[in-house]
């Protein structure tokens, strides 16, 4: 044989590498220090903003009532959509005042949950519920007349059970004075 020694192998060929892989970390740090001061800043500003005195559900529920009643759904026809308002308001009042008036109870378990509950005029409630439900699930024909009242009948019985709670309350505070006299 020649007795040829090789060359030694040579290094491989550098490739070239861009300014930009060498940077991206460095940017990718910067952004993401950038949206987090944006994120607490944002945030900062919304805490300030939420800041407001809380609404009277009764209030709210008569707010709400005035603006079913702006809107005229009756009278454009949507007899069956109006009804369903008004008593989601009347659900909604009766949950904030009613601990067991859960928002995700049918009709047959709100009577149910509020029967013991004096200041709830049970039959009334039953009987609206009931229309309720057959003009939403059944599809029942109603008259502008019935659907005006009754939505007057779900306003009525939100402005029932408030007055019973406020006679409940006052109640309450007159027993709670005398106790304190007696002592």
């Amino acid at each position: 044989t020649s007795l040829h020694v090789p060359k030694p192998a040579r290094g491989l060929f550098l490739r070239p590498v861009p300014w930009w892989e060498l940077w991206w970390p460095v940017a990718a740090i910067a952004l993401a220090f950038a949206l987090l001061w944006w994120v607490l800043r944002r945030r900062r500003r919304r805490v300030v903003a939420v800041a407001r005195p809380p609404v009277d559900v009764f209030v709210r529920a008569m707010h709400d009532f005035e603006r079913l009643h702006r809107l005229a759904l009756i009278d454009v026809g949507e007899r069956g959509r109006a009804v369903a308002l008004a008593v989601e308001v009347l659900r909604t009042y009766l949950a904030a005042r009613i601990p067991a008036a859960v928002l995700s109870l049918t009709s047959a378990e709100l009577a149910q949950a509020v029967h013991d509950d004096r200041r709830v005029p049970h039959d009334r409630l039953a009987t609206l519920l009931f229309d309720a439900d057959q003009i939403k699930f059944a599809h029942e024909s109603i008259t502008t007349a019935h659907a005006g009242k009754l939505q007057q009948d779900a306003r009525a019985l939100v402005e029932s059970v408030e007055a019973a709670d406020q006679a409940q309350r006052q109640a309450q505070r007159e027993a709670a004075r005398e106790a304190e006299a007696r002592r």
